[in-house]
């Protein structure tokens, strides 16, 4: 069976309290927010999603003590691991 694999980096600056998570190698991509301070990158070229920002992750997360904290949207994963 030919498997595809997906590379995740999450990176998280502290002193801006900003959460980056990547999918595959770094590309050209623009952003379009999809709620207050959450951002998905997606592919110049193919609209692919390549990654996700959360900007005021920390208070994001304080203001949901215990709970998870979710961002939903839509995102095609065969599209996306296809991508690369």
């Amino acid at each position: 069976m030919d498997e595809k694999k997906l590379d995740l980096t999450i990176t998280f600056d502290a002193k801006n309290d900003v959460l980056y998570c990547s999918f595959g190698p770094a590309r050209d991509a623009h952003s379009m927010e999809t709620e207050d301070g959450v951002f998905v990158r997606l592919d110049a070229e193919t609209d692919a999603l390549v990654g996700i920002t959360v900007v005021d992750f920390c208070k994001k997360m304080a203001e949901h003590p215990g709970k998870t904290l979710s961002f939903p949207f839509q995102a095609d994963f065969a599209r996306l691991v296809g991508a690369r």
